[in-house]
């Protein structure tokens, strides 16, 4: 059996570690290892960790200081031993078949996604690179920018440098997928939803009040605007990149009330953007619909 490595970044994380660590100690799949990060928690997080540390050998732990979910994860990959690689945040957990559902598929592809939130009408899918970045941006099968509910291949990972960007503190998961995709050829839909998912009022995507680190989501749009414009991607996907973060720069512009966003993008831009799109009348207005009336 092929070695996995699941990496748990914890951040302040006591309340919910215990039920994410006892729901990896109870994988059907056996040969794993846990590498639980510490990202500089100062509540009883560490705590827990030694315990399970101490009673289950394939555990391992390790303390840094506060820099950040990408940084941990980053440490997570360079620690890891697998020959594939998930991540599991530590507010989170699994089923108990989630690591064997995975691995079951993995054989033949470069990346198995799950988690597609019932909108897959068949269990397996399977498609090419350039139709999953696609699926990233236009939320057809759910969002995917999530690093949950996919499993990696480590030697893809580290042959070609793929960490996650510690100067992003949002959108960081979707760049990263972003860039693991231009190295794949076959990608699987796994209709299936091992992994529940845990929506904290605490968490970066649920803040209610407005932080500078939020520009940092732009970032990475820019980011993967520019990585379309290197690999040659198609324009359709970037034109859907820039329509997105021009849809997202306007609505956090007026959810927070803040200059510094709403003045970056206005109503007309996103106009031009959409109508730039090669496509009929009818789409345009539909993709106009579909990024205004989503939020």
């Amino acid at each position: 059996m092929d070695k996995v490595s699941v990496i748990v970044p914890i951040y302040n994380s006591e309340k919910y570690l215990i039920r994410c660590l006892t729901s990896l100690v109870n994988q059907t799949y056996k040969n794993i290892e846990v590498i639980l990060i510490n990202d500089g928690s100062f509540d009883g997080s560490e705590k827990i960790c030694k315990k399970f540390i101490k009673k289950y050998s394939n555990f391992r732990y390790y303390y840094k200081d506060n820099g950040g979910v990408s940084s941990a994860r980053n440490l997570g990959i360079k620690k890891s031993l697998g020959k594939y690689i998930c991540f599991v945040d530590s507010d989170d957990y699994v089923k108990d078949s989630y690591i064997y559902n995975l691995v079951s598929k993995i054989k033949c592809y470069d990346l198995i996604i799950t988690n597609v939130n019932n909108k897959l009408n068949k269990e397996l899918l399977e498609l090419s690179d350039l139709d999953t970045l696609y699926y990233l941006f236009n939320n057809k099968y759910g969002y995917l920018g999530f690093i949950a509910g996919k499993i990696f291949n480590a030697d893809i990972i580290k042959n070609n440098n793929l960490y996650f960007d510690e100067a992003l503190f949002y959108n960081e998961d979707r760049l990263f997928v972003f860039k693991y995709l231009l190295y794949c050829k076959k990608i699987l839909f796994y209709n299936k939803s091992d992994y529940y998912y845990y929506i904290n009022d605490d968490s970066a995507m649920n803040k209610t009040h407005y932080n500078k680190k939020m520009l940092t989501e732009f970032m990475a749009y820019d980011k993967m605007m520019k990585l379309c414009i290197v690999n040659n991607l198609p324009k359709k996907l970037l034109i859907n990149i820039k329509v997105q973060m021009y849809s997202r720069l306007y609505f956090l512009g007026r959810k927070y009330h803040v200059k510094e966003l709403s003045n970056k993008i206005s109503f007309k831009q996103i106009i031009i953007t959409v109508f730039s799109f090669n496509c009929s009348l009818v789409n345009k207005l539909r993709l106009l619909k579909y990024y205004f009336f989503k939020y």
